[in-house]
């Protein structure tokens, strides 16, 4: 037998429940533990999301909180939470200026968490990256050496097999609307390939494979007039836009991109 519930009218999902933020930055040390942690075991465990410190933000739009435990020699040592502290934290700065330049040190820092070349990274799609320490303090914008003129992807891929950052950026009101990069073992920025897409699309995460980086070229789109108009999230579904898969050789990613058309639909993550 199937069964279906009503959501309470007016529920609040990013504000309530399991999502609700909290507001207290916390250290506990010496955790109880339930079971038994291996020996071998020792690191940290990190988690960062959207903790909205204000009842109209939006979910996803949160400022980032990230949650760690330490864990060494058979004992879970702290937990402590922090949020990521950017530029806009205390003093909030639009995205785009008014010439439609981007303000990539504008950030929530709210999605993903990735360590690559000694650097600990807290992730949002719409800006540059911050580091943060392994204490969970926060450093500051990283652009790699300034080298980064772009947003940074949220969900980056590390190859398995050469340790290598692959990622990409988009969010331009102008060409190239998203651009493709590659940093080394090193945390060297060595690859910055423009990814020939129609429109604003929309890019949320790609796929990387040993030998290919495909992209998810898809119809949700970036509207100028909602973002003029004070929406947190400007992007709409786009009817005429089209959907399609970029094939990208890593071995040349200065080469065409081979593109596949498919039926219209919207993928979050891989």
């Amino acid at each position: 037998m199937n069964t279906t519930s009503t959501p309470t009218a007016g529920a609040d999902l990013g504000h309530s429940g399991n999502f609700a933020p909290v507001h207290d930055e916390l250290d506990v040390f010496n955790l109880p533990v339930t079971g038994e942690i291996p020996a071998q075991l020792s690191g940290r465990y990190l988690r960062n999301g959207p903790n909205p410190r204000r009842p109209d933000d939006h979910w996803f739009t949160g400022d980032g909180m990230v949650h760690g435990v330490r864990v060494t020699d058979g004992r879970a040592r702290w937990y402590r939470n922090r949020y990521v502290r950017t530029d806009s934290f205390d003093d909030p700065f639009p995205l785009y200026n008014a010439d439609g330049s981007r303000n990539l040190h504008a950030s929530v820092a709210n999605t993903h968490v990735v360590r690559h070349a000694g650097k600990l990274l807290a992730l949002v799609e719409s800006s540059l990256p911050y580091e943060i320490t392994g204490e969970l303090e926060t450093v500051g914008c990283f652009d790699f050496a300034g080298r980064l003129r772009d947003s940074m992807t949220a969900h980056p891929k590390i190859c398995p097999v050469t340790g290598e950052l692959h990622f990409f950026g988009y969010g331009n009101l102008h060409e190239p609307y998203v651009t493709y990069h590659r940093a080394n073992v090193d945390g060297e920025l060595i690859v910055e390939q423009p990814v020939d897409v129609p429109g604003l699309t929309m890019m949320h995460d790609f796929c990387l494979t040993q030998d290919y980086v495909i992209f998810l070229d898809l119809p949700v789109v970036f509207r100028m007039d909602l973002a003029l108009g004070g929406a947190s999230l400007p992007y709409r579904w786009s009817d005429e836009y089209g959907a399609r898969l970029g094939v990208m050789r890593r071995a040349d990613p200065a080469a065409a991109i081979r593109w596949f058309e498919i039926t219209p639909c919207y993928v979050f993550h891989i």
